[in-house]
């Protein structure tokens, strides 16, 4: 079992970079770099948005990270996604005013880039969408302790053209009329 990789390595080797001397076995990024150099990737600048959901049930907390992004056809995203965990410092330490807490943390950088799209089932019937129709009306608001009016009289009620000047403000209705197939 311990002599698996070094007899993978061996067998790639032969089979993919024959011009390679046998004398002893490469490091693994080295034997990809004549067809695979090691590059770092180029990042298209775009903003990503991060959330956490967090569920606890009893003892148990899940949290779960969604990453929300924009990506166009041949471009990639970076992002790094860390795994934190904070330690205390020693007691003793000197810097333990200056410094609180140390953040030791594993993270990687992950690259996305969208490559290829395919649409498998394509659109062929053609659609008609309706646009509809919107009304507005006003109705009149009063405030209950206002001596011009009364709240009895005018909360959201019609408004007549003499009632305007008397009037504490007003609140608009939009409603939906009928919808036409354009």
């Amino acid at each position: 079992m311990g002599d698996t990789p070094l007899l993978f390595m061996l067998l790639l080797r032969m089979l993919l970079i024959p011009w390679c001397s046998t004398s002893s076995v490469p490091h693994f990024s080295e034997l990809f770099h004549p067809r695979l150099p090691v590059l770092p990737p180029h990042c298209t600048k775009t903003a990503i948005t991060r959330s956490t959901l967090s569920h606890a049930a009893g003892d148990l907390t899940a949290r779960t990270v969604m990453m929300n992004l924009h990506i166009a056809l041949g471009t990639t995203v970076c992002f790094r996604l860390e795994n934190g965990s904070k330690e205390e410092p020693e007691p003793t330490s000197f810097l333990k005013d200056i410094l609180p807490d140390r953040t030791l943390s594993n993270s990687w950088l992950h690259t996305l880039t969208l490559s290829q799209l395919e649409h498998h089932h394509p659109i062929s019937q053609t659609y008609t969408f309706a646009i509809p129709e919107v009304r507005t009306s006003c109705i009149c608001d009063c405030d209950p302790a206002s001596s011009v009016c009364s709240a009895r009289t005018h909360s959201f009620a019609m408004c007549s053209v003499k009632n305007n000047s008397k009037v504490g403000g007003y609140a608009v209705i939009f409603t939906l009329g009928k919808q036409r197939f354009y």
